[in-house]
């Protein structure tokens, strides 16, 4: 079932960038590894917080938002 929702979630961001990319200048390899961490990141999210039954979707729409706009964590530059 996860390698299910794994193949179309990636297939879903990579859609996503295709269309939506302003610099698409990417490599191949730089675009898969960054898929595949996505994919990986997000989706483990969402399968992980429906098994705990955190299923809240607004919350959890807003954390993912947050974590990936970089609003929820400001990483060292250095």
């Amino acid at each position: 079932m996860e390698n299910i929702i794994y193949k179309n979630f990636r297939g879903y961001l990579e859609n996503l960038y295709q269309h939506t990319a302003v610099d698409a200048s990417m490599s191949y390899r730089d675009l898969s590894i960054a898929l595949d961490f996505f994919t990986y990141g997000i989706g483990g999210v969402l399968i992980e917080s429906s098994r705990n039954g955190r299923t809240d979707p607004e919350v959890l729409t807003d954390q993912l938002y947050r974590l990936l706009s970089g609003q929820m964590v400001q990483m060292p530059l250095e």
